[in-house]
Parts: structure tokens; C-alpha cells; sequence
């Protein structure tokens, strides 16, 4: 949804011409990088709320950020500035809120004033536990309405410890009197990374009017799509909510596309506020997903006395993740006299996640965790999907390791790769804390604290190699290393306080340990023109072995799923369907079990229409200007594509076709008719 400007509306008549604005009395959607103009702090809190320029609760940046670590039980208030609301005598307020927290439920609340914030008076409050995201609105029902010549005020407050949680975002403020017809979008249900292949479009829609929501007109748009409109039976009470599911999907090929859904009609006429009819994302499509191995960033110290706890609680986790995670550990130099290993790249890794204690662990980079984490936070981590690949090797001569890491990216995107070299158990820095043996303790990172920074794009695999001589660190046995290698989202965030790094970590490996033998990928990996071989069309793959390794074997994919395994061939082939797109990945297999990161190649099965399967006078007129006619079939649906084989328009159940609005062109139409058989023709539009 569009952000705008604050915007405080007076009623002081309800006969404004303007009928899509006259019932919003104040909005704020926090554009700026400071605080509003004229909101004030109250409390204890005068550090605590900035603006952070993040999403976490709207649908786009900036927003309102409380964050707190007290003890202190004083109430803490942000305050909106006063209006004037003497002629009004019902009013509503809908806000969104995001909640980081990990430990007891919270309590947040909403008052009001008329006394110049001398008497506040509770309007509505609610209790969190869990992480996540709400939408809240509520009848703001207060003697404090309606007073004439008095300056209305209305609060968000906290009046207990609020210790256990980070982070508390808000968003999307809105003072409003309730009209007739108004519905609204909330949210739009789509991740801002998809895969490839059919997209599903969805919206949380809410009733802010009196009358019921009986019918809903909506259009999605994908940019260089051809639009969709629906519409939808619905039954949605006053102050209700209903997600809303387009029944056509989009099949998009990967890429990066702007997404807007809007909504036309409601209940057969125009609603009576507009502004909350659009809603807008930006959304990529990745060449693939990859198994997700969520990485854990632990800090703590010997000296400290609550890490002993800390840590036999997630020594417990892995233990029940074997092989399902990576893992390091730095060191810390506090309590004084602190760890002996602290390392500067772990005061550089400290420094990046802004560390104000320990004992502290960051699971994929998110710093909303305090405790340790558990096994339902870890699997939610482990079944997320994941764009980017991980393998790596090291040897170790003497003292010294080589390191190699290949990195396969599924999506364009800027990032660091990290890579730690750890030793998996040490002793010899026990000190206070009671604990006698520490695990994934960081040694040296590679090539230090910062990383290595990529432009990723997607499909081209990157290749990293360190030598590094172990003995200035602390290592205590050279046969007991791993490797940890991480890649870590690297756009930077301004917020108001300090530059901060968006730090979700994409995807992570431990390397194959103590081995010559590095899982090079394949080379040259091509997909060939398609063959007709009688009513069959194949797609044949091809591939060179790695130049610099000895596969025993390749494992073959499309679109994800594994057609052959372990072949020792290097070329396959498979059927192929048209309009189609098709995604071949080859990854090469080592001894021992080692795999390769996987290479890709893709082709939009459209290109390769063979004339044979054109019948000629099935389409009338070619070329077109207005109106195509399909003659002697019993269509069931025609898609007509554009030459870069994407998917413009869908039609159902009829023999006439508009092409008015097609640019002049040569276009792919794909026919099927009712008994499912399909009859692909080229389209000239004059």
C-alpha cells in the first residue's frame, strides 16, 4: 500500500464532495527518518522509539520501532499529536504492530486524553507471546470524544517490565469514523521470493464500513503480464477480514516484477475510500530452491556465568539436528577477565550484530532471539526455502588449512560470503563459568571478521580458495577442525541510530573435512534445440566433466525434481511439453558422498515450435487486427504468449479471441481443446 505523508483530516462538516477522504481524521505511515512532527515521548522511553527503516510490520518502509531492555516498569508512551475531534462522536483506529519477542507474553495498550495528557483513559489493550505480526482495529469508545474545544489525544503504551522482548514495530496508523462501504487491502499473501513456475496470488482484505461485503471486484497486474480481474462471492461483516485467493494463477519465468492488485468494485459500486484499494510489492523469481541449513552464531564466554545453562541447552539441539545445521562460536572478552580465544574477527562479528551480552545466539542472522533456541524456532528455519547453494573442502598440512567453497545463487542479489575455521572442541580456555568443554569455537575466519562481498547473479557459481597458516591462533589439535561457510544478505539500512546491515543469512554448509578431493561442478552445461522423434519432443542436456575433478557419477534435475541419478553418461534426455519453461540442473557426485554445488541451465520451451504441428486454417484471420477465429475445435483454453515465450493472456470456454491492446507482432498461442488435446500456432497481429 502506497505510503504517504502524515495527513490529519478535521470533520468539521461531514458534507465534504470528497467522499473518499471524509471519514479519515489522522493517518501516519512513518516516511520520514525521524520522528513525525508533533508526536512527543512519555515515560521512561525517551530513547527508546525511533524510526527504523524496515517492513516488519506494513507493507513497506519506514516504520516505528520501540525497542527496550529495561527493567523499569514507569509507563513508557508515544503520544500522536492532538486534534480537534469536538463535532465527532464515533471513531475507529486500526494500526499494525510486529512483535520480536522470546520470552512471558507482553501487553501493549491504547489510551486517551482530553487534559493534555494528564488523565489518560484505556481504550483497548492486548497480550503477545509469540513473534509475529498483527493487525489490530477497535472502536475508540471514550467520554473524551466529542468535548468541545478540547484537544483529543490517543497513546500507545507499555506499564511493565518489557525486558524479554527486542523489538516492537509499528505501522499504518489510522483515525477514522466508519462509513458505509469501505474495504480495504491489508496485506498481499505473496512471498517476496517465489519459485519458478505458476504463482498463486492472494490478499487479506478488511471490512472497515457498516454495510456487509457481499461481492468483491479485484485486477492483479504482474509487470508485462496481461492483467487479471475477478470476482469474488464473499460474505464479510462489518469489521471482518477474508483472504482472497485469485482463482488464475501466472506462470513467470525467473526474474525480478512488480506485482499490483487494486480493487475495483465492492458490492457492484465504488467504495466510498479509495485510498486503501491498492496495494503494490516488488517480487523476484528464483532459478530454484536448495535445502536450507540454518546457521547458528553463538557468543559466549568463559568467564561468563549464565553461558554454562546457555550452552548445555544448545549442545542438546544439535545433538538432535545432526547434520541438519552449521555452527560457530566466538569467544568473548567479557566478564572481565574474559575468554582467553576472543579473536578480533569475533569482536567484528560482535560489533556487526551490535553484541550488548552474552550469552547471545543469532539463528540466520536474527538478533530477535535472546535465550537459546529451540527446536520449534529451528524448524522453522530448517523449512524455509533457500536461493543459494554451499560446498566447500579443506586440507590440512601441518599447521596450515586450505579452504575451497563453491557458491550457487538462485536469485540476483548482493551479498558476503563468510567462512570460519573452527575447532570443534577445546579445553583449554575453561575458566570461571563452570564450563570444562566449549564446542564450535572460532579459530580464525577467512579472509577476516568482514567477509567477502559478491554481486550475485543468478545461475553463475562463484569460487573462493584460502590458504592459511593456523599457528598464531589458538587451536589446540589441527585434526579436529571444521568449516563453517555462510552467505549473509548484505544491503545496507539506515536507521536512525547507526547503520545496520539487513543480516539474514541465505543459506550455510559445514565443508567437507580433511579431504584433497573438492566437489568441483560441472562445465559448459547446455540444453539443445528439442528433436522430433515421432508425437514426442525431447530437450537434450549435455555437459562437460570438471576440468580440475574425477566424478564417479552426475545426478540430473527439471524443474527440481531428480530424473537420474548417479549416471555416468554425460548427456540426457527428457520429454518436453509446449510453452513450458524448464529448468535442467546436472550436479556432479564424488566419492564418499560428496556432491557438487549443482549448474543450471534454462530454456522456455516456445522457440522450437515445429511447423508439422501448425494446421493450417485453424486460425482466422492471420494476421489479425481485432479478433481471432478458431475454426473446428471445441475450445477449452487458448494462453497466447509473446516471442520471449511469457504468458500475456488466458482465455476460457470460447472460439473468439480479442487481441485488442496486443502490440503489432508475431505472437505463440497455445489451444486446448475440451478433451485436453493441444494445438500450438503461431499469431501475426497487424
Amino acid at each position: 500500500m502506497k505510503k504517504t505523508l502524515l495527513t490529519v483530516l478535521i470533520l468539521a462538516l461531514l458534507t465534504t464532495s470528497h467522499a473518499q477522504n471524509r471519514a479519515i481524521l489522522f493517518e501516519e505511515h512513518f516516511n520520514s527518518t525521524s520522528l513525525p512532527y508533533g508526536w512527543t515521548i512519555d515515560g521512561v522511553a525517551q530513547d527508546r522509539w525511533m524510526i527504523s527503516e524496515t517492513n516488519n510490520a506494513g507493507d513497506a518502509a519506514n516504520e516505528l520501532l520501540f525497542r527496550d531492555n529495561s527493567s523499569k516498569t514507569t509507563a513508557a508512551r508515544i503520544i500522536m499529536p492532538s486534534v480537534d475531534l469536538s463535532e465527532v462522536n464515533h471513531l475507529f483506529f486500526s494500526f499494525k504492530h510486529y512483535l520480536a519477542n522470546n520470552g512471558e507474553p507482553k501487553t501493549i495498550g491504547v489510551a486517551t486524553s482530553s487534559d493534555g495528557g494528564h488523565t489518560w483513559r484505556q481504550v483497548w489493550n492486548g497480550e503477545y507471546g509469540e513473534s509475529g505480526g498483527h493487525f489490530e482495529c477497535f472502536e475508540v469508545n471514550t467520554p473524551d470524544l466529542g468535548q468541545p474545544e478540547v484537544k483529543f489525544s490517543l497513546c500507545i503504551y507499555f506499564d511493565r517490565n518489557t525486558q524479554a522482548f527486542n523489538d516492537w514495530y509499528f505501522d499504518d496508523f489510522r483515525l477514522f469514523t466508519m462509513q458505509t462501504l469501505d474495504l480495504g487491502i491489508q496485506a498481499l499473501n505473496v512471498a517476496d521470493v517465489v519459485q519458478v513456475g505458476l504463482l498463486e496470488v492472494g490478499m487479506e482484505v478488511f471490512n472497515f464500513g457498516i454495510m456487509p461485503i457481499l461481492s468483491v471486484e479485484a485486477t492483479y497486474e504482474i509487470e508485462g503480464e496481461w492483467p487479471v480481474t475477478e470476482t469474488f462471492d464473499v460474505e464479510i461483516p462489518s469489521m471482518g477480514r477474508q483472504v482472497l485467493t485469485f482463482s488464475q494463477s501466472k506462470r513467470l519465468v525467473p526474474g525480478s516484477y512488480r506485482l499490483s492488485v487494486n480493487i475495483n468494485r465492492v458490492n457492484g459500486m465504488t467504495d466510498e475510500d479509495n485510498s486503501n484499494n491498492n496495494c503494490e510489492k516488488r517480487l523476484v523469481v528464483a532459478l530454484g530452491t536448495v535445502e536450507k541449513f540454518p546457521m547458528l552464531e553463538h557468543f559466549a564466554s568463559s568467564t561468563c556465568a549464565g553461558c554454562l545453562p546457555f550452552s548445555e541447552l544448545m549442545n542438546e539441539l544439535c545433538e538432535n539436528n545432526a547434520g541438519r545445521y552449521t555452527y560457530t562460536a566466538y569467544q568473548m572478552p567479557g566478564p572481565a577477565p574474559g575468554d582467553p580465544y576472543f579473536t578480533e574477527d569475533g569482536r567484528t562479528r560482535a560489533l556487526y550484530y551490535d553484541l550488548q551480552f552474552v550469552p547471545r545466539c543469532y539463528p540466520d542472522g536474527d538478533f530477535h532471539y535472546i535465550g537459546a533456541i529451540q527446536q520449534s524456532v529451528f524448524e522453522q528455519l530448517a523449512n524455509k526455502l533457500a536461493f543459494v547453494d554451499i560446498r566447500g573442502s579443506f586440507a590440512v598440512d601441518g599447521n596450515r588449512i586450505t579452504v575451497k567453497a563453491d557458491v550457487m545463487p538462485y536469485i540476483d542479489i548482493d551479498t558476503k560470503i563468510h567462512i570460519a575455521v573452527n575447532e570443534k572442541e577445546t579445553f583449554d580456555n575453561a575458566s570461571t563459568s563452570g564450563e570444562t568443554s566449549f564446542h564450535h569455537v572460532m579459530m580464525k575466519m577467512l579472509p577476516d571478521g568482514d567477509g567477502t562481498f559478491f554481486h550475485f547473479k543468478a545461475g553463475e557459481c562463484q569460487h573462493l580458495e584460502f590458504d592459511c597458516d593456523m599457528s598464531p591462533t589458538h587451536v589446540e589439535e589441527m585434526d579436529d577442525l571444521e568449516v563453517a561457510i555462510w552467505v549473509q544478505h548484505h544491503e545496507m539500512i539506515v536507521k536512525s541510530i547507526h547503520a545496520l546491515a539487513e543480516k539474514e543469512i541465505l543459506n550455510s554448509r559445514f565443508a567437507y573435512e580433511y579431504t584433497d578431493e573438492h566437489p568441483y561442478p560441472v562445465e559448459n552445461l547446455v540444453l539443445i534445440e528439442p528433436a522430433v522423434c515421432s508425437d514426442t519432443e525431447f530437450l537434450t542436456t549435455e555437459w562437460d566433466s570438471p576440468s580440475l575433478g574425477n566424478p564417479i557419477g552426475y545426478n540430473v534435475f527439471v524443474n527440481g525434481e531428480l530424473v537420474a541419478e548417479n549416471i555416468t553418461e554425460q548427456s540426457y534426455d527428457f520429454s518436453v511439453e509446449w510453452g513450458m519453461y524448464y529448468v535442467v540442473e546436472v550436479q556432479a557426485v564424488y566419492s564418499e558422498g560428496k556432491t557438487s554445488v549443482k549448474q543450471a541451465a534454462t530454456m522456455h520451451y516456445l522457440t522450437s515450435l515445429n511447423e508439422t504441428l501448425v494446421e493450417d486454417g485453424l486460425l482466422f484471420p492471420n494476421p489479425a487486427t481485432t479478433t481471432i477465429h478458431i475454426n473446428g475445435l471445441k475450445v477449452s483454453e487458448v494462453q497466447i504468449y509473446n516471442t520471449l515465450g511469457q504468458l500475456l493472456k488466458t482465455i476460457q470456454g470460447t472460439n473468439e479471441i480479442s487481441v485488442v491492446g496486443l502490440p503489432k507482432g508475431m505472437y505463440l498461442l497455445q489451444i486446448t481443446d475440451i478433451d485436453g488435446k493441444v494445438y500450438p500456432n503461431k499469431i501475426t497481429i497487424q
